[in-house]
């Protein structure tokens, strides 16, 4: 079980990194082949998207990580239509809001109204097709979950860089987008009936309400938690021009990778604590959760420390000396992102603690919006970055307490902070080394050798550093023997 809980961790977080690659490489493509008002309704599209996701879905896909490890054949199946439905009422709902001429678009939003009804229809797609990125790892089925998401991902990147080069206009840039999410929802039936088959009923009231009841807490907490990022674009967009937002947004290119690992984590190990937590292992729930952010810092903090030192050199190489004003924003967004490498949210989510989750994300938005004007208005475009650093961390200390409280143990106890401590130390002082080391070429050096041999300088001792803080036999337990 724990071999294959490695190699399906592994499976989903190679899927989700080379999803994570085509999904950054999409913007850099279009950015070359659209002109600059298609360029930004196409980001602006994406905005009014993923807020709608977020205000829609309300944790309901995720809910079947919880439902169907412990339920029959019969009951996965039910699971599975009353995800379907509430995905398409919420769609349904969310493609009403973003209809040509709505009054709740704001008015930056108004040029998606030219382009008729395929907003509406692509946000309805999106929203119904969200159920296939958690069904198959829910069902046991990683491996089917992995292919998905790589073959999904190249489908997508073939058939929006191939609109934009052969309409060269955003509206053959839609219909691309209109296509995917069709195909995506298509298949998304077809593994539901190849899988679970077609009978009655679709909802039954009882359990339709017990998923609802169990899903919407964390759901609400989730939307909240998301809102949270998409609160600071919104304010950078009303506050600054739409050049600056840009900056912005190309800075904000990190905290979806750090949350495509998570979700790789998550896919993985969320069966096996569901199943844990439903034997009463409460002890062997957290044990599993705390070796997977262990595991999760180690890949990301290394990634992390890089793009903090090096991050005017990324940004310059990649969308051009343009944009390298949202330089310090990525280093901002980098001190929050490893705040995000513990992970305490899944077992919350197994504690039922949904209502506490919500109220915390809730304040923590209020907070991140606050913090996010004053400082935008204070010290410029990184300023408003700070909202969400100050809202993960003040979100991870009060749900450390309150899982303390529950699980009757102490903060030291609820994680490995030693390790986490000792693989942080490590990435930094590498990443300084690499820092340093970079000085030594000739200038002015071109950006790819800088690049090159600071991440060579990085890998050559961040390892060894590991080895030194007596991080060695962690590191090979975590190969030989994740139990």
């Amino acid at each position: 079980m724990n071999r294959g809980l490695r190699r399906a961790a592994l499976s989903l977080g190679a899927a989700n990194a080379i999803d994570y690659a085509l999904q950054f490489l999409q913007p850099v493509i279009l950015a070359r082949l659209l002109d600059t008002t298609d360029f930004g309704g196409y980001r602006l599209l994406w905005l009014v998207t993923t807020t709608a996701l977020a205000l829609t879905t309300l944790g309901v896909p995720q809910s079947l990580y919880y439902f169907l490890p412990r339920s029959d054949a019969a009951g996965k199946r039910l699971y599975i239509y009353q995800a379907l439905v509430f995905l398409s009422i919420g769609g349904l709902l969310a493609a009403a809001a973003v209809l040509p001429g709505s009054p709740l678009l704001p008015g930056s939003a108004n040029l998606l109204s030219q382009y008729g009804l395929l907003p509406s229809a692509f946000v309805f797609l999106w929203i119904f097709c969200n159920l296939l990125d958690f069904l198959p790892a829910a069902d046991g089925r990683s491996t089917w979950q992995a292919k998905t998401i790589v073959g999904l991902s190249i489908l997508r990147t073939f058939l929006l860089v191939t609109s934009a080069i052969l309409s060269e206009s955003l509206m053959g840039v839609f219909w691309g987008m209109l296509l995917f999410v069709g195909l995506k929802s298509s298949l998304l039936l077809m593994y539901t009936i190849w899988y679970h088959g077609v009978k009655a009923p679709l909802v039954r009231q009882t359990s339709f309400w017990e998923q609802t009841r169990y899903a919407v807490p964390f759901g609400v907490a989730g939307m909240l938690f998301g809102l949270r990022s998409q609160a600071e674009q919104w304010v950078v967009a009303t506050l600054f021009s739409i050049g600056q937002y840009a900056a912005f947004s190309v800075a904000s290119v990190l905290p979806p990778l750090v949350s495509l690992f998570r979700q790789s984590m998550n896919q993985a190990f969320l069966p096996r604590m569901s199943e844990l937590h439903a034997a009463g292992d409460n002890p062997g729930m957290l044990a599993l959760n705390n070796r997977a952010n262990v595991a999760l810092a180690l890949l990301l903090f290394p990634g992390l420390a890089f793009a903090f030192v090096f991050a005017n050199d990324l940004i310059t190489l990649i969308y051009t000396k343009t944009y390298a004003l949202g330089s310090n924003v990525m280093r901002i967004y980098v001190v929050g992102m490893v705040a995000f490498c513990v992970e305490v949210n899944n077992v919350m989510l197994l504690l039922k603690e949904g209502g506490f989750a919500a109220r915390t994300n809730f304040m923590t938005l209020l907070i991140c919006i606050v913090v996010s004007i004053v400082f935008a208005k204070e010290f410029g475009l990184a300023g408003a970055a700070a909202g969400s650093v100050v809202a993960v961390y003040m979100e991870r200390a009060l749900t450390l307490r309150r899982m303390g409280a529950r699980l009757s143990l102490s903060l030291g106890a609820l994680q490995n902070w030693r390790a986490l401590g000792k693989t942080l130390l490590a990435a930094a002082a590498a990443a300084t080394l690499a820092g340093w080391g970079v000085t030594i070429l000739p200038h002015p050096a071109p950006l790819v050798i800088q690049l090159a041999l600071g991440g060579s300088i990085l890998m050559a001792a961040y390892i060894p550093t590991l080895f030194a803080l007596g991080m060695g036999s962690l590191l090979r337990g975590l190969i030989r023997h994740p139990r």
